[in-house]
């Protein structure tokens, strides 16, 4: 049997591997009796905070369900997990210093990829040849330099043959 939960609200997988589980609901969405909804008031915490207070909180739920691959949890033992409430300024700041963080976490991955495929490129056939054919115009021609430029700050250089 399956219910509707709406946008915004938090679910927790309760049974199999993925014990714990949580996420954010950003459209509604009918989920099987193995996830449950969790709907929090804004007058008392953050939807987010409380996601990432559960999200810390996941060993906890596990050690209570010890074979997680077939292990499960009911309604009372997520009930009894208690969440600290901090102030709604202080629940703010922890939201946005915890996004800030994901964000530069994205920006780091996102980067680690382009030096990756740069690094990929260095070593790629192609660049090997124009390589050689570079240190063969400077063995044989001595007056070829190469210039490197580039048409805006930060975009790819390119090379030129003097």
């Amino acid at each position: 049997m399956s219910k509707e939960f709406p946008r915004g609200t938090i679910v927790v997988a309760i049974v199999g591997a993925t014990i714990g589980a949580t996420a954010i609901l950003q459209i509604p969405v009918y989920c099987p009796d193995s996830i449950i909804g969790i709907d929090v008031q804004p007058k008392h915490a953050f939807t987010e905070y409380v996601e990432f207070v559960l999200r810390a909180r996941r060993p906890l739920l596990l050690a209570q369900a010890p074979d997680a691959a077939r292990g499960n949890l009911n309604l009372e033992i997520v009930r009894s997990l208690q969440i600290p409430l901090a102030p709604l300024d202080d629940q703010s700041k922890f939201v946005e210093f915890v996004l800030r963080i994901r964000e530069l976490a994205a920006a780091q991955s996102a980067s680690r990829q382009r030096v990756s495929a740069r690094r990929f490129m260095l070593f790629s056939p192609g660049f090997a040849m124009g390589l050689q054919a570079f240190v063969l115009l400077n063995f044989w021609i001595p007056s070829a330099r190469v210039t490197v430029w580039s048409s805006q700050p930060g975009s790819e250089s390119c090379w030129a043959l003097r």
